[in-house]
């Protein structure tokens, strides 16, 4: 009986060994919050090494003091935020959040919070999330719109371009056609009086 226990232990051990490895190499923030009685307080009790590589900070810096890290969330993005949360803990599933954030470094950064879930065993409820980095998708977006304003402007400025060129032929037409009648009356007028 000993030796079954001790190797479903080895088993279990080696399995949980997988798990971490799989989760710590996922390019995200993989996060495990202890919900309290009331599911209204949340505290890490695990935070993937993919912090340090994300956000600059370690993992025990999440868990000794995780209302600073909360206070790093752009203050415009916070309340919704919180208020995703609390969707979250009183439904059990919410929409992807995205929100910014600021880097240990002073970097602001993009992250979007997907997949996150209560789930609740023998030992308590537990809030499951993953962060991922979407910094270089919002820089893009923003390049993108930008260029597509400036397209817009380029269309417009073509535009004006067409219609001062429509409006310069209109003038210039009925000016030469004017010009070219009074050199030809002239002329003509010259030729008469010499007549």
């Amino acid at each position: 009986t000993e030796a079954a226990l001790r190797e479903r232990d080895e088993l279990l051990t080696q399995s949980q060994s997988r798990y971490r490895a799989l989760v710590e190499q996922l390019p995200a923030i993989t996060l495990v919050f202890a919900l309290d009685a009331e599911n209204r307080r949340v505290e890490p009790i695990y935070v993937s090494p993919q912090t340090e590589v994300i956000f600059g900070l370690s993992a025990e810096e999440w868990e000794s003091d995780f209302p600073s890290i909360l206070a790093r969330v752009h203050e415009d993005d916070r309340r919704r935020l919180l208020e995703t949360l609390d969707q979250l803990i009183e439904s059990g599933s919410s929409p992807p959040v995205e929100f910014r954030a600021m880097r240990a470094d002073g970097d602001e950064i993009w992250l979007s919070d997907v997949g996150a879930m209560v789930t609740e065993d023998s030992s308590g409820c537990y809030l499951q999330t993953m962060l991922f980095d979407i910094s270089d998708a919002k820089r893009a977006q923003a390049e993108r719109e930008a260029m597509e304003l400036e397209l817009r402007h380029g269309q417009k400025l073509e535009a004006v371009g067409e219609l001062a060129a429509g409006i310069a032929h209109e003038i210039n037409t009925p000016t030469q056609f004017v010009g070219d009648t009074v050199r030809f009356l002239r002329d003509a007028f010259g030729d008469l009086m010499e007549l």
